[in-house]
């Protein structure tokens, strides 16, 4: 069955959903250097149970979506790079790390919260659009072989 345009639907979901993603970040105040933002990329994979639509993005957007529970530190050389993004001394960044592993962080679940709008509900009916169209080529498709 051709899935033309299925394809093209999830395509431009997954680059909404990316979009959306990427707004939510900016709101949240998640986006201080732009490279979480930019890692953002959807793949799509023709799958033996269909197409599926992947979202990735560097791995630290999972400690800004499901926060950080405090225990352990994070990497001194990620937190020195984030100070010296917002302009602070390096010499901030120990005291910074050690504040994360008592406290941890609390999640900002942005992607949550996309999952649950209605834009993100919206694109579900295009995607069955897209399906019915592509069934509907496949069907004339046969009829015609029959005739």
């Amino acid at each position: 069955m051709t899935t033309e345009e299925l394809e093209k639907a999830v395509n431009k979901f997954g680059m909404n959903t990316v979009s959306a993603i990427g707004a939510a970040l900016k709101s949240v105040g998640a986006d201080n250097t732009g490279r979480l933002i930019r890692s953002l990329r959807t793949d799509l994979k023709d799958t033996a149970e269909g197409l599926k639509m992947l979202i990735a993005a560097d791995e630290y957007f999972q400690n800004i979506e499901e926060g950080r529970l405090p225990g352990k530190q994070p990497p001194l050389s990620d937190i020195v790079k984030w100070a010296k993004s917002k302009g602070l001394p390096e010499a901030a960044a120990f005291p910074i790390a050690k504040n994360i592993g008592k406290f941890g962080i609390k999640p900002k679940p942005v992607l949550q919260e996309i999952i649950k709008s209605n834009e993100f509900t919206k694109n579900y009916k295009l995607i069955g659009e897209a399906y019915a169209k592509d069934m509907a080529k496949e069907i004339s498709s046969i009829i015609k072989e029959t005739k």
